[in-house]
């Protein structure tokens, strides 16, 4: 029967029970029966609401119903008031509803579960427990479960107004568990871990096979990193009371802790009695390939395959295990089919990667194009990945090409904007690599390596050593023992002549990182402090893991000195 029939149907039904009365002497006939029907009769604002419905009125009609389960108080017609302002997202229009309703049918977990998501949404929580406190915990755990549900999503704000209201009941309910996972929850949410453990233990103390207070036992320790502590009492759980989510959270512990091999079976149990679990599948092909089952993983992927609605990640893998296997053609061809997602990027990587070493270079820029065509929100990804194979094939402007659009559609991008700078080092650009390195630090002032890469370059390429002294000496301060930042500041003060400080950074920054640039500094900072035998020993030393370092070889050309 269609719904407004079966509502008139009811309402009929209701009034004619109600209108079976002594009669009484007639009168004269109103004046006007129709208007007199009109103002008595539920049928026409019944019509008028089911009509506001059809018509995409669902305000007027939610009135329509509301009023009318008022009037006649029928559990169809609440139940239509209370659907209809859950549509319409007014959570106090809801919370009145679903209270008729649940008035009205006091049994019916419908009314009861909308009549609890209704007083969370408007921050009820006294009438929570009132509305919970009517059904025993033991016969209504959906119930309960919708109430541990909105506890996990209250926002910091009303965690204490939901705790006040919390705490008279687990006083007077000490023997429900579920008020003692909540409350396990508040503490989580408060990061108190030893007090979410005990109240969770006394859960389990209360109720030692309930799902809520195992999960949440196990999800504490993983929380704190025992990932240890979570496999075995997940273990020991799941021998008691064996459950697909007990299984899953086992292996993820499993794989947290490095234990891949434990985690296998436990995956494929879990596969067995769960054979649609996607994830499961997908976790399982990932598995075996940090295993080095190659082959297992192979064909965990091809399973997927023909069950994944998404086949990008399945792609993705099924390229990479074809790349181990010296299999070119078919990785490309799985690559291909990886069209959107998180594993893009890298499949795109790849291909460039194989193409160029198949000779087919000249089939990347349109794979580019259309991949940016088809994720609009990975271009500046896809086209830094362009400018980066660019660079590599020397076509300088054509990189700085690709970075310029990656920077228009994402201009406060800093790798983008670092990459790009680093291609004016490249391609002679001086002034467009002190430009950007500038944006750089105007976007990350406190960065300690940003700050010097402009210093250094500051000093090394221009004669704006002051301003660079200024960058470097800011970037010691963050990050006092780097050895790059040590380097740099010796290297300014030589260049401002300022020897001795040069010598005394120079020497941290050698003893901490001898490579053939910092000797070249360290080296040239000891000569102009008439300590040649020093400095010709470090940059010799240089040399013989460095021959063709020529900025050391130039030096000691100037100073007429031998390698």
């Amino acid at each position: 029967m269609p719904r407004s029939a079966y509502l008139i149907a009811c309402l009929l039904s209701i009034l004619s029970g109600c209108a079976v009365k002594t009669s009484a002497p007639q009168s004269a006939a109103p004046a006007n029966k129709a208007d007199d029907i009109a103002a008595t009769s539920p049928i026409y604002p019944l019509l008028l609401a089911e009509f506001a419905v059809q018509r995409d009125q669902p305000d007027l009609a939610y009135r329509q119903y509301q009023l009318l389960a008022e009037k006649y108080r029928t559990p169809e017609l609440a139940e239509q008031a209370s659907y209809l302002a859950q549509y319409l997202g007014n959570a106090e229009d809801l919370s009145k509803s679903a209270q008729l309703w649940h008035d009205i049918s006091p049994d019916s977990r419908v009314a009861s579960n909308l009549l609890l998501d209704s007083l969370f949404q408007t921050k009820q929580y006294a009438e929570v427990f009132s509305t919970l406190n009517k059904f025993d915990w033991r016969s209504n755990n959906a119930m309960y479960s919708l109430l541990l549900g909105r506890v996990e999503q209250l926002d910091q704000g009303d965690i204490e107004a939901f705790a006040q209201a919390l705490r008279p009941q687990l006083q007077q309910h000490p023997r429900n568990p579920f008020y003692h996972l909540s409350t396990a929850l508040i503490a989580r949410h408060q990061l108190r871990w030893q007090g979410a453990e005990d109240e969770v233990n006394e859960a389990l103390h209360l109720a030692p096979s309930l799902q809520q207070a195992i999960v949440l036992k196990a999800d504490l320790l993983f929380r704190q990193r025992k990932f240890t502590e979570t496999t075995r009492f997940l273990s020991q759980a799941n021998k008691a009371h064996p459950s697909p989510q007990l299984q899953d959270m086992l292996a993820r512990a499993y794989l947290a802790d490095n234990k891949a091999k434990k985690a296998l079976p436990v995956l494929q149990s879990l596969i067995k009695e769960q054979p649609d679990n996607l994830e499961a599948r997908f976790t399982l092909g990932r598995t075996q390939i940090q295993l080095a089952r190659y082959k297992d993983a192979q064909n965990s992927f091809l399973e997927l395959w023909d069950m994944a609605p998404n086949r990008s990640p399945v792609a993705f893998y099924l390229g990479y295990l074809a790349e181990l296997q010296k299999d070119q053609d078919s990785a490309i061809d799985y690559y291909q089919q990886v069209t959107r997602g998180d594993e893009l990027i890298t499949a795109q990587s790849r291909l460039i990667v194989l193409l160029s070493g198949n000779g087919q270079d000249d089939q990347i820029p349109a794979m580019l194009k259309q991949a940016r065509k088809n994720n609009p929100d990975q271009a500046a990804q896809l086209l830094e990945l362009e400018a980066e194979w660019q660079s590599k094939k020397l076509d300088y402007a054509a990189a700085r090409q690709a970075y310029d659009e990656a920077l228009k559609l994402d201009p406060n991008n800093p790798q983008l904007l670092y990459n790009r700078a680093m291609l004016g080092d490249k391609d002679g650009n001086l002034e467009a690599m002190i430009a950007d390195l500038e944006a750089l630090v105007a976007l990350e002032p406190d960065n300690a390596q940003i700050l010097n890469a402009l210093g250094y370059t500051l000093t090394d390429r221009t004669t704006r050593h002051n301003e660079a002294l200024q960058l470097l000496l800011k970037a010691h301060t963050l990050q006092p023992d780097d050895p790059a930042i040590l380097d740099s500041l010796g290297w300014v003060y030589y260049n401002l002549q300022r020897y001795d400080e040069a010598e005394d950074y120079l020497t941290k920054a050698y003893g901490a990182f001898p490579d053939p640039e910092v000797a070249y500094h360290y080296g040239a900072a000891l000569w102009q402090q008439s300590k040649p035998d020093q400095a010709l020993r470090i940059w010799r030393k240089a040399l013989r893991s460095k021959p063709d370092y020529s900025p050391i070889r130039d030096i000691m050309e100037q100073y007429g000195v031998q390698p």
